[in-house]
This record gives C-alpha cells, sequence and structure tokens, in this order.
C-alpha cells in the first residue's frame, strides 16, 4: 500500500513544485509579461515531467518504507 500512496502523494508535490518553481524562474529572470500564457508552454513541458519525477519518487520511497518496516 505505501508505494502506490506516495506515488499518488508525489504525482500532486511534483506537479505543484513544477508549476511553483516554473512561475518563479519566470518572474526571477523577469521572462513576458507576467501573464499566464507566456508561462503556459513551458508548463505544459514541466508539469508532466515533475509530476512523472514526484510519483518515481515517492514509489521508489513507498518501496524503501516497506521493506524497512
Amino acid at each position: 500500500m505505501w508505494p502506490w500512496l506516495l506515488a499518488v502523494v508525489g504525482v500532486v508535490l511534483g506537479g505543484v513544485v513544477c508549476v511553483v518553481a516554473t512561475v518563479f524562474v519566470f518572474a526571477a529572470l523577469h521572462l513576458g509579461s507576467g501573464s499566464y500564457e507566456d508561462v503556459l508552454p513551458v508548463l505544459l513541458l514541466t508539469l508532466p515531467a515533475g509530476a512523472a519525477a514526484g510519483g518515481w519518487l515517492g514509489f521508489w520511497l513507498g518501496k524503501r518504507l516497506r521493506g524497512a518496516a
């Protein structure tokens, strides 16, 4: 149960981190006008990548937790 539960949590957190990080990077580098339309093409790439990485990491940590218990 732990690997799948942590995978779902990882998907959500990975997606949130990528969205927030992308917006902060655009703001820090003064790219675009601050509209969501400037960030949207990059978000379409980073959101699935962050969700996949978060899910994989969560599943991996869940397997380690299950093995340690």
